[in-house]
């Protein structure tokens, strides 16, 4: 049995957090409630999380800077979920490094949807560089 996706939730608005949570989890993923950036990046870093979604933070960090040091750290998938809806907000979102880019006000059976999305194409990703055979020198 394939354990749940477990998914880092960062965002400033509590209520919305609890929501989203709520939701994801019954759509059956785990998710943590980030309480410190640094902590939860260090614990992104090491493999704790399959996703991270990054929404409007307070953080001394910004948004895009928590977007730019888990690129710096790896593969790891992002998918912004914000109340920003500025084409610009969205692109430089995505130029960063984003994976996905919503608005908070998006379908939240859409959002589950591309969350398994973006996971399937990275555990697709990872399970073929897993079994993908060692070159041998002739």
């Amino acid at each position: 049995m394939q354990r749940a996706p477990q998914l880092l939730l960062m965002d400033a608005d509590l209520a919305f957090c609890r929501m989203l949570s709520d939701y994801l989890q019954g759509q059956g993923f785990g998710v943590t409630v980030a309480r410190d950036a640094e902590m939860d990046l260090l614990q992104a870093a090491e493999g704790c999380y399959d996703l991270v979604i990054l929404g409007d933070t307070r953080s001394v960090l910004g948004g895009l800077e928590v977007l730019k040091r888990i690129r710096k750290q790896g593969e790891l998938p992002v998918v912004i979920l914000t109340a920003k809806n500025d084409d610009i907000d969205r692109i430089v979102g995505l130029e960063v490094g984003a994976d996905d880019y919503l608005s908070k006000s998006c379908n939240l059976r859409e959002l589950a949807s591309r969350l398994r999305c973006i996971l399937r194409r990275v555990r697709g990703k990872n399970i073929a560089e897993k079994s993908a055979a060692p070159i041998r020198q002739a």
